[in-house]
């Protein structure tokens, strides 16, 4: 436990973890494609509780995409729309496999005059922030962007403001994680360290018995 903990420190403090850019786009899927669970690191969700909304995400044409031709959907009459809301609303959530410190989505208004709003969540759910922005005119884009000290950041929520009752469009994700290397690494190097303090414990329990007999 103690070679744990100190690998960690060392790891953390004087070897920081490099992390590669993922992106989510539906752009690589067909419209009405069930995407919710087709990227790595990453699942996606829709939330609120709206009629209509199934719980999942697909791929949906859209001439207001930010990049490619389609924007993330709900099953939903207006599959294209987000309202970030609790009760009655239809939001985006998006859960990472491994806590991320960088994540970006894009916003698109849909008919002038919403208001984008993006929530970032810890593991435990408490919020970290709350990312709002002035009204977007028609197909205006709001690239929202978090970036935190620490990869704290396990889920977050988009949509349009809820207060407003503001409807948007959602597209381009990306998000950080650690390099796959760096972290085969570090856990080679404990694994070793482990190994070799049991065979260190294995050796003194061998000196002791000898001394006994």
């Amino acid at each position: 436990m103690r070679v744990n903990l100190i690998l960690s420190a060392f790891a953390i403090f004087s070897f920081p973890l490099s992390a590669v850019l993922v992106s989510v786009d539906p752009d690589s899927f067909s419209a009405g494609t069930d995407i919710s669970t087709a990227f790595s690191y990453v699942t996606l969700s829709s939330g609120g509780g709206a009629s209509g909304l199934d719980g999942k995400v697909y791929a949906a044409g859209s001439s207001q995409a930010s990049t490619g031709d389609n924007v993330f959907a709900n099953s939903r009459i207006s599959p294209t729309l987000w309202l970030n809301k609790d009760v009655d609303g239809y939001f985006l959530r998006i859960d990472f496999v491994t806590p991320t410190h960088y994540v970006s989505i894009d916003l698109i208004s849909d008919n002038g005059f919403d208001y984008p709003s993006v929530w970032f969540y810890t593991t435990a759910g408490n919020l970290i922030k709350r990312n709002y922005l002035s009204p977007l005119g028609v197909s205006q884009v709001y690239h929202a962007v978090i970036e935190r000290e620490t990869a704290d950041i396990a889920y977050i929520r988009a949509g349009g403001l809820d207060m407003t009752g503001s409807t948007v469009l959602l597209d381009n994700l990306k998000f950080e994680v650690p390099e796959p290397a760096t972290c085969l690494i570090l856990l080679s190097s404990l694994l070793i360290l482990k190994n070799r303090k049991k065979q260190a414990l294995s050796s003194v329990k061998i000196g002791i018995s000898r001394r006994i007999c």
